[in-house]
């Protein structure tokens, strides 16, 4: 029985081991991610996303995007795209750049849309911006989540009449009402 025990803690002790360093390989990103035809990318896009987490100028970001060769949609980590990180980022004048590249404003995976972004960092002005250039506030995120419900889960007023674009920020959509 004490023998068994013992197996037992060990395999526990080994289980927790692997899981940690599982964690630590997803938590500090490996050098390979998806592009959004979910083809392998290498470590050479490491280098743009490298000068976004390191709030580099945006002529160095620019720079490093138009050396890549790819449209600013391809440039994807574990499904955010490029523009869904610069939101999070709150890194306006590369959303901007960004959009007028033609990125898709509602990204390119809808569980990580820009938009969500903006109303998660209670940035309101980023939530126009987004909407100026396309983004749809009642985009499918799964789960039945929204963008817009987000925002009226959220409760923060100045986003949520942003969100309706100068409309009353008084009274929910019927269909987003708890």
């Amino acid at each position: 029985m004490q023998r068994n025990r013992t197996s037992l803690t060990g395999i526990l002790i080994i289980a927790a081991g692997l899981a940690v360093v599982v964690g630590v390989v997803v938590y500090f990103r490996p050098s390979i991610s998806f592009d959004v035809e979910r083809k392998l990318v290498g470590p050479e896009d490491d280098q743009v996303w490298a000068l976004l987490y390191d709030e580099a100028p945006l002529e160095d970001i620019k720079q490093a995007v138009q050396n890549s060769g790819k449209h600013v949609d391809q440039l994807v980590w574990i499904g955010g795209s490029f523009l869904s990180n610069a939101v999070d980022k709150e890194r306006k004048d590369l959303v901007v750049w960004l959009l007028e590249q033609g990125a898709n404003p509602d990204g390119v995976e809808p569980s990580t849309a820009p938009l969500a972004g903006a109303i998660w960092n209670e940035d309101a002005s980023m939530v126009q911006l987004l909407l100026k250039h396309g983004a749809d506030p009642d985009l499918d995120m799964g789960h039945g989540m929204t963008p817009r419900r987000i925002a009226i889960n959220g409760g923060n007023e100045e986003v949520i009449y942003a969100l309706r674009g100068g409309e009353s920020s008084q009274g929910a959509h019927a269909g987003d009402q708890q």
